[in-house]
């Protein structure tokens, strides 16, 4: 399952990462899975769940979220203030 969540978000098939994230992160709950699923949400445009997994992965140490955050994945969504009230 984790494979193909993690090839799905290589071929750029974010709404298969999407789906997939809940199950992938409960099979195996790292900071990478967490990062793949904000950047998935982020590239559809869909702020709340970006700013939530987003959240998730700085929970993990060593985490820049503002440096993560002014990648392009977040261009549509970094703005939002249905993303930005997971960071204030």
């Amino acid at each position: 399952m984790c494979r193909l969540h993690k090839l799905a978000f290589d071929e750029k098939n974010y709404s298969l990462v999407t789906k997939l994230s809940a199950k992938c992160y409960g099979l195996t709950p790292t900071k990478e899975v967490a990062l793949t699923n904000a950047k998935a949400f982020a590239m559809l445009n869909e702020a709340k769940p970006a700013g939530g997994w987003l959240k998730t992965d700085a929970n993990f140490e060593g985490v820049d979220i503002n440096k993560i955050i002014s990648e392009n994945y977040f261009i549509k969504v970094k703005d939002s203030p249905s993303f930005q009230k997971f960071f204030k």
